[in-house]
């Protein structure tokens, strides 16, 4: 199962022009949009747009990016500070279309302070372990030691960077997807990426959907 409906605002006919705005809190909080919590009425339509790319997030990563989009909440703080330098998506996403060095970039784990001072625990108790067992073994050189230090420091602190903004998620999405993505999660309800943008977008127009003719010709989807 996708998505569910326990609940559903209609916020326009077909033959009204004007938009009628949305109330409360409903839904599950990973899904939520940010405005959601902010305001007292907010745009369904740009909402809605927010929780798809989310969903999409979710059967990519298999994880929620963040439990919810709150301040308090410090993966969602990291994605909606300001870029780390180098990291600005809106240059590294058309970067990306001209070149196929991000494609093949092997993505690093979008870790918390939390998370990384785990790991950073982990990690040295496990290198404690190893350099210990080490000392019953003939001694290597002093210059073979040295080199060894620098590349495990220079590892150590591989680790530690912390990517703040967009791209410590976008980063880890396919590449055809990461612009209009980016865009669904416009963090301002009012210039996010509308349903006609995506739908025109080449990586979702191009798409081959599973369908049959009419003479029963059954067309799989790729």
């Amino acid at each position: 199962k996708i998505i569910d409906f326990g609940s559903a605002h209609v916020f326009k006919y077909p033959f009204e022009n004007d938009t009628v705005p949305a109330k409360g809190i409903v839904g599950s909080d990973p899904y939520l949009a940010p405005e959601v919590y902010d305001v007292k009425e907010y745009d369904a339509a740009a909402v809605d747009i927010w929780s798809l790319a989310i969903i999409f997030c979710c059967m990519t990563l298999r994880r929620f990016p963040w439990k919810i989009p709150r301040m308090t909440d410090n993966s969602f703080k990291l994605f909606a500070a300001d870029p780390t330098p180098g990291h600005d998506p809106t240059k590294l996403i058309t970067h990306s279309k001209s070149t196929g060095n991000l494609s093949s970039t092997v993505p690093r784990e979008f870790l918390t302070d939390e998370d990384l001072k785990e790991k950073g625990h982990r990690d040295h108790s496990h290198h404690s372990h190893h350099q210990g067992h080490g000392q019953n073994a003939e001694a290597s050189s002093a210059a073979e030691s040295h080199s060894q230090q620098s590349q495990n420091q220079g590892a150590a602190g591989e680790r530690k960077e912390i990517i703040r903004g967009p791209w410590r998620i976008l980063r880890l999405l396919p590449r055809e997807s990461r612009q209009i993505v980016h865009r669904m999660l416009d963090l301002d309800p009012k210039t996010r990426a509308k349903m006609d943008e995506i739908l025109s977008e080449s990586w979702v127009a191009d798409t081959v959907i599973c369908q049959q003719l009419e003479n029963g010709e059954v067309i799989p989807a790729e």
